[in-house]
């Protein structure tokens, strides 16, 4: 087994209506997914505790986080705060967290849209391909399933990452 491939990853996706996972084993294998609707006014100490049972459950060597600290990031103030939460959530589990920017995301994978990365991702893993959400619309939310298909194209990135910094090979794009 290569040294990148030593890795147990739990990819965490954060959005305006929940927490999105993904459960990868060393052999790159999606064993476990979801979406948690969060549905109460304390929503970030909720998504924490969400967290919190994944990261007891899963105990992954590695936790793929975005990276909302970058400037410009467009993501919400508290979904920020919730990030820098779970980061330290998972450092004091004793996950190594990497950090991933939508860029890089989009790049990797050669999207432009999340709509697109969720369709490739769905073509991927044929388990969560009834899953896709429909194409977002400019005056809807983002669907909470989306949230899902972020976490999958964070862990994908988080591997080719580990391979990368092993020295290895990046494993190619769904």
């Amino acid at each position: 087994m290569s040294r990148a491939a030593e890795h147990h990853v739990l990819a965490l996706f954060p959005s305006a209506r929940g927490l999105g996972f993904a459960y990868f084993t060393p052999d790159e294998r999606l064993v476990d997914w979801g979406a948690v609707a969060i549905r109460t006014n304390e929503k970030n100490a909720a998504a924490l505790i969400a967290a919190r049972r994944l990261l007891v459950r899963f105990a992954p060597t590695v936790v793929a986080l975005e990276d909302a600290k970058r400037s410009p990031s467009r993501r919400h103030p508290r979904i920020k705060q919730l990030e820098a939460a779970l980061e330290t959530a998972c450092l004091e589990h004793g996950s190594e967290v990497l950090r991933f920017s939508p860029e890089t995301v989009r790049e990797y994978f050669g999207t432009r849209t999340k709509h697109e990365l969720a369709e490739m991702i769905g073509r991927a893993f044929p388990a969560i391909a009834h899953r896709v959400p429909p194409a977002r619309k400019p005056w809807t939310s983002e669907d909470l399933r989306q949230a899902l298909f972020d976490a999958v194209a964070l862990a994908l990135v988080c591997f080719a990452a580990l391979a990368a910094r092993a020295g290895e090979d990046p494993p190619v794009a769904a």
